[in-house]
């Protein structure tokens, strides 16, 4: 009985952790001021999530990820006609994917270099696609799947199933998940601008991240249920003040 009851506090942090929100990107949080921490240096692209953070982390995501929805969200994408379908330049994703591997962190934002939306986007999905692993995980894949396989006697209980299934992923996972979820809400949110629809951002990110679109159209529909937006704790601040970067480059 002890040991349960010391099991059941140390899973109590993950539980108040996912109970803080994400409900949008707000350019507020972006603009907060941010506190270096050293850690060991790698590329970023084409690693374990869990790698990719301990290189360089801010608000509790992969730079690399925050940089890219920063920049988006700042200068607009949501009004920019098919972002994320339309492909951006291959060599200069390219290269802008180089330079993360070698410094594990760049800021976007305050870059001097032109930097075409459609770019950044073709970034952001070329990490997510570069992920050596389901961000669903190997242990749960087939559960979230089922979900969408057997037919349910009604949406609330899809709902449901759904949000016991994220409440149990790992916390880099939940947090990737939550955020581009909550980015996306704002794209399609502007679909009448934009053309992305609900269904036309399921399609592209189901490939990027080989997930059912379906699964998709739930989170972005039913955000705050499936992942548990507004916790018992009623504790809504992000860990947006801390960046973690590498000590030296590793080129790709």
């Amino acid at each position: 009985m002890k040991e349960q009851e010391g099991d059941k506090h140390r899973r109590d942090p993950e539980r108040k952790a996912r109970n803080r929100t994400f409900l949008a990107f707000g350019r507020n949080d972006f603009a907060a001021p941010l506190r270096v921490v050293v850690e060991t240096p790698q590329a970023v692209f084409g690693v374990p999530l869990e790698t990719a953070l301990a290189v360089a982390r801010i608000a509790d995501l992969p730079a690399i990820v925050f940089r890219c929805i920063q920049y988006l969200e700042a200068k607009h994408a949501d009004q920019e006609e098919w972002i994320y379908k339309l492909s951006g330049n291959y060599t200069a994703i390219g290269d802008l994917k180089h330079r993360f591997n070698a410094e594990g962190d760049v800021d976007l934002l305050n870059s001097d270099d032109y930097l075409d939306l459609h770019d950044i986007a073709g970034l952001l999905k070329r990490f997510l696609s570069d992920l050596p692993h389901s961000i669903l995980t190997r242990e749960l894949s087939g559960k979230f799947l089922d979900v969408f396989r057997l037919k349910k006697s009604n949406s609330s209980e899809r709902v449901d199933e759904l949000a016991a299934l994220i409440s149990q992923l790992p916390l880099p996972n939940y947090w990737l998940l939550r955020a581009l979820a909550a980015h996306l809400m704002l794209i399609v949110q502007n679909a009448n601008v934009n053309k992305m629809t609900v269904q036309s951002a399921g399609n592209v990110f189901s490939l990027t991240l080989g997930i059912p679109a379906g699964m998709l159209d739930v989170m972005l529909g039913e955000f705050e249920k499936v992942f548990n937006v507004y916790g018992q704790d009623g504790d809504t601040e992000a860990n947006t003040d801390v960046i973690v970067i590498a000590d030296a480059p590793c080129l790709d």
